[in-house]
Formats: C-alpha cells, sequence, structure tokens
C-alpha cells in the first residue's frame, strides 16, 4: 500500500481516471487516520498532567470539580488526549487535503490558498 510505485497511468492531458483518485484519495485519508490515531495516543500518554493542570486552574478560583461516576475521570482523558491529537494532526490533515485538491485547480485559482489560510489566520 505505501510501499509499492505503481501509480495510475495518466492521459495525455495529466487526467487520472476515477480509479487513480480513488486510491490517492484513500491513501492520503489513511495517513491522516494514522496521524490521528499517533497523536491521539501521545496526548493520552500526557492527559492526566494536562487534566490536573485545568483542575488546579479551576481551584485556584475557589471551584471544586466532583466526579460522580469512575468513568468520568477517564472520559476526560480520552476527550483531552483526542483534542490534543486533532489539534497536532491539523497541519498534516491541511496538507493532505491541499495535495489532493491542488492538481484540480487552474493557475489562477491556486493563490486562493493562500489567501484563505492568511484570511484564517488573521480571524
Amino acid at each position: 500500500m505505501f510501499g509499492r510505485k505503481n501509480k495510475e497511468p495518466r492521459n495525455s492531458d495529466g487526467s487520472m481516471p476515477l480509479t487513480g483518485h480513488l486510491r490517492e484519495l484513500r491513501n492520503r485519508v489513511i495517513i491522516c487516520v494514522v496521524c490521528l490515531l499517533v497523536f491521539f495516543l501521545l496526548g493520552l500518554s500526557f492527559a492526566p498532567k494536562l487534566v490536573k493542570l485545568l483542575t488546579s486552574i479551576g481551584e485556584q478560583y475557589g471551584y471544586e470539580y466532583v466526579y460522580i461516576a469512575p468513568q468520568e475521570l477517564l472520559l476526560q482523558y480520552f476527550s483531552i488526549a483526542m483534542i490534543a491529537g486533532v489539534v497536532m494532526s491539523v497541519p498534516v490533515i491541511v496538507y493532505h487535503v491541499w495535495s489532493f485538491i491542488r492538481p484540480g485547480l487552474k493557475e489562477n485559482e491556486n493563490s486562493m490558498f493562500g489567501t484563505a489560510l492568511a484570511a484564517r489566520m488573521l480571524f
């Protein structure tokens, strides 16, 4: 899957058949999911420290956190780890989405990505 280099033959105008697009999309989705999973596991290893940090910030202002059920703390660990995983994997996901879309754009549409990125950062 990742090690093979059998690319779909392109037509004379540079286009690919539908199966080539689907194969490329599948590979990019798999890479994004694996990246998200790796960063989720990395975030899971730091989740207890992050939860402790966030609860200590709340305790400074007089809040007291109560866990009614034992699984609530575990669910908070998973939630924090998923948020951290998504935040850390966003650059990889954006890169693969842009790399999949870019070949279908015309020359004047390629500059749209830079404008959209700058607008999002300034927002």
